[in-house]
């Protein structure tokens, strides 16, 4: 899925979902409006797809309660793709009602109360919508109903597990990193060139006091400009492309220990020490087993899923207008 959704204002956020219209519920058409597809009994118009494709993304916040429904398109969703999850979700609301299942306005705010936590709006305020805790029983319905019909049938087998460990075991590589300190003085491009000089004349006297045997770490604490400065100059590790070009290519070539000249970049003058290499490496599978068995119960989970909603589609009606 996408990356970290930023938190929105709750007045911002309850309304993007309730202009859902009818999430997960019957939907009746305006006079103006126009409806794109039939789910058994229920219809989907073309503003509620519209409405839907410019709020949080539904699947994105069931993909929270049940890593299975992640498995879908990233992004902005095109209209066809908002339309079809639109569908999956009304199909698995009335197989939940089909099947009895149910959930309280409790287990819906207790819900909201988690996710609120996670995404940064206030779940006190969200539970007293009563719109809103109607729509998070439906996911509450939608979360117990894929654990019945999919992740409860999931039997995870210790040989395969390994199996797809070595398989993909690429994924459980450790790359090649370097431990770096730097002094930095800063000299944007575009400085006045007295600034420049005088900064550049700084870094060399730096360099001239550390070939005379002083302490790397000292420095970077009087005299660096960078945030790291009060660290020591540490900047921790990095893998090859991470650091600025000319870092990085200062950082490949030095040994252990080894300190460079001043180093100009388009933000200042550098010096740098490599502290540590370490070469890339598999990690080996007793040191990942719980993240490839996470992985691998995730990938399986979605198959199965994929697998359910489409005979849950073939032995419903749904007409695409």
């Amino acid at each position: 899925m996408a990356g970290p959704l930023h938190a929105k204002p709750i007045a911002a956020w309850a309304l993007s979902w309730l202009a859902w219209g009818g999430f997960l519920g019957s939907a009746a058409a305006t006079v103006a409006d126009r409806v794109v597809a039939v789910v058994n009994d229920d219809l989907i118009t073309a503003s509620e797809v519209t409405a839907a494709r410019g709020s949080l993304d539904r699947m994105d916040v069931l993909g929270d309660i049940v890593p299975s429904l992640k498995d879908g398109p990233t992004g902005p969703l095109s209209f066809r793709e908002q339309l079809e999850q639109m569908i999956s979700e009304r199909l698995l609301v009335q197989e939940a009602k089909t099947q009895g299942v149910t959930a309280t306005e409790e287990e819906a705010k207790a819900l909201l109360t988690r996710l609120g936590s996670q995404r940064g709006f206030p779940p006190e305020s969200a539970s007293s919508n009563p719109d809103m805790v109607h729509h998070f029983q439906d996911f509450v319905k939608i979360a117990k109903l894929v654990t019945r019909e999919v992740d409860s049938k999931l039997l995870v087998d210790a040989d395969e597990v390994e199996r797809y460990y070595h398989k993909h075991s690429s994924q459980f590589a450790l790359p090649a990193r370097v431990h770096v300190r730097q002094i930095f003085f800063k000299a944007a491009e575009g400085s006045p060139a007295e600034s420049i000089a005088a900064q550049r004349a700084a870094a060399e006297r730096t360099v001239t006091d550390l070939q005379g045997g002083a302490d790397f770490a000292t420095l970077a604490r009087e005299r660096s400009e960078g945030p790291e400065a009060k660290k020591g100059g540490d900047l921790g590790y990095f893998g090859p492309g991470e650091l600025l070009p000319a870092i990085d290519q200062a950082a490949t070539a030095l040994p252990v220990g080894g300190m460079s000249g001043v180093i100009q970049s388009p933000i200042g003058f550098h010096i740098v020490k490599v502290e540590e290499k370490q070469t890339g490496r598999v990690r080996p599978f007793e040191e990942v087993k719980n993240q490839v068995q996470e992985q691998f119960y995730q990938e399986r989970s979605a198959e199965l899923y994929r697998k359910w909603i489409r005979q849950l589609r073939a032995r419903s009606y749904v007409e695409i207008k």
